[in-house]
């Protein structure tokens, strides 16, 4: 056994314990209640992209936690015709932005619309509008960290649901074939929403954070370092910081999460470890259909993967541009989604793998639906 595989059996081999607050489900259930209540708000305007006059684009501002108007880019694919069309909705990593229409070309020549949205504060057009109630470390994350329900984590997620509530909205966008594809810090936002969002068909999360994040504060050279820094210098609050992460960790909500994943993670996890590969490694499973990430492996939960989830091993499609920037922006787009009836209709089952059984369909929203 060589370096190489004696460090995939050790990370195949660890099970974290899990550390769900016996509150969550009625927490979540409060939080909708006050902040998912009632249709997404928006506006939109029309964008001309160069070089591009097939695409039509739309600058978007929508309403997200307290109120704040958060930005994102609503673009369709050309020669979509009459019907409505499915649509991804792209989280950015930490410090970025919801970058720009072009960066969309490989989803839209797949016939995809995509809504690319900002996160809050970070390196976009979107500002913060939340207050802090107590001191913060430089970033984001650490803002009111030891006040749940009007933490930084509590915003994005709620902006992030209301992101895929107004995408499936809209009148271009076929609602039940919306997925969610994230990286990073939006790879855990693509999950989260996984969890507490009906409207979700499929979800992409390349190397996610948000998971196992007690562990991540010890080891992740990430954004969980800020939240380190913030308990050596508060450490009587580090108890109170944990018990916040908690209700968003992926741990606490993976068995939630009843819809057809994709996740990705490397050895060394961008060779920064900003986000450490225990925190998502699958171990072996029985069934080579299921994917299977710490998370899932605290509930005994795996979520299945249709054969035809991904085509050519996650390639996105190649075309040839004349642009040579927008060739070099298609060199690591994400993966290509094949979306199938039993996502679209909401049916498709979760393998349950303690005792092999199938429930009948998705388990319903822990939040009651917006109404329109």
């Amino acid at each position: 056994m060589n370096a190489i595989e004696q460090r995939i059996q050790t990370l195949s081999s660890y099970y974290p314990p899990a550390y769900a607050p016996d509150d969550l489900h009625d927490f979540w259930s409060r939080m909708a209640a006050k902040h998912l209540n009632g249709a997404p708000s928006g506006e939109r305007t029309s964008h001309s992209i160069p070089g591009m006059p097939q695409i039509e684009a739309w600058k978007v501002v929508y309403r997200g936690f307290d109120d704040t108007p958060l930005h994102g880019w609503f673009v369709l694919p050309p020669s979509r015709g009459d019907k409505p069309v499915p649509c991804l909705v792209l989280y950015h990593g930490y410090h970025g932005s919801k970058s720009d229409p072009e960066d969309f070309a490989a989803w839209l020549l797949s016939g995809y619309a995509v809504f690319a949205v900002d996160v809050r504060g970070q390196g976009g057009e979107t500002g913060n509008g939340l207050a802090s109630s107590h001191g913060m470390i430089s970033g984001w994350i650490s803002q009111n960290v030891l006040d749940k329900e009007n933490s930084y984590y509590l915003a994005t997620a709620v902006d992030s649901i209301r992101a895929v509530d107004w995408a499936a909205t809209q009148p271009e966008i076929d609602p039940s074939r919306v997925a969610v594809v994230g990286a990073s810090q939006g790879g855990g936002l693509a999950l989260l929403v996984s969890a507490l969002s009906s409207r979700v068909s499929v979800c992409v999360a390349q190397i996610p954070n948000l998971s196992h994040m007690d562990y991540g504060i010890l080891h992740s050279t990430g954004s969980l370092t800020e939240l380190a820094r913030f308990c050596n210098l508060n450490p009587d609050r580090l108890p109170d910081v944990l018990e916040t992460l908690s209700y968003f960790d992926i741990l606490s909500h993976a068995d939630r999460i009843r819809l057809p994943v994709l996740m990705s993670v490397g050895l060394n996890a961008c060779r920064r470890r900003s986000t450490p590969p225990s925190t998502t490694w699958p171990p072996p499973t029985r069934d080579s259909t299921s994917i299977r990430s710490p998370a899932m492996r605290s509930t005994g939960t795996a979520v299945p993967r249709p054969a035809n989830f991904c085509s050519t091993a996650c390639s996105p499609p190649r075309r040839r541009l004349s642009d040579p920037t927008q060739r070099r922006r298609l060199q690591g787009p994400p993966p290509s989604i094949r979306f199938r009836p039993q996502v679209a209709s909401g049916l498709f089952p979760a393998t349950h793998v303690s005792d092999g059984r199938l429930p009948k369909n998705r388990r319903p929203s822990p939040y009651p639906t917006p109404r329109k």
